[in-house]
């Protein structure tokens, strides 16, 4: 989770149905974490590849990166 302002900030979510089959999120709060809103999902035929460490940063208020601990993009 990053907040670039106290009011807007970004997550990763995954859910996952089981091993093979997961869907990745990424959300975004417009009012300091009282609400999420997805804005973008992507679905993965292996979880190995969101099951390392996710991280979310952004370098200023309008470009931010997702990674996987595998190296994803």
């Amino acid at each position: 989770m990053h907040f670039i302002s106290p009011y807007v900030g970004f997550m990763i979510r995954m859910l996952t149905d089981d091993y093979i089959n997961s869907t990745s999120e990424i959300l975004k709060t417009n009012d300091g974490g009282n609400t999420w809103n997805v804005i973008n999902s992507m679905n993965w035929l292996n979880i190995d590849l969101w099951n390392k460490k996710d991280k979310i940063q952004f370098v200023n208020n309008l470009q931010g990166f997702a990674i996987t601990g595998t190296g994803v993009l």
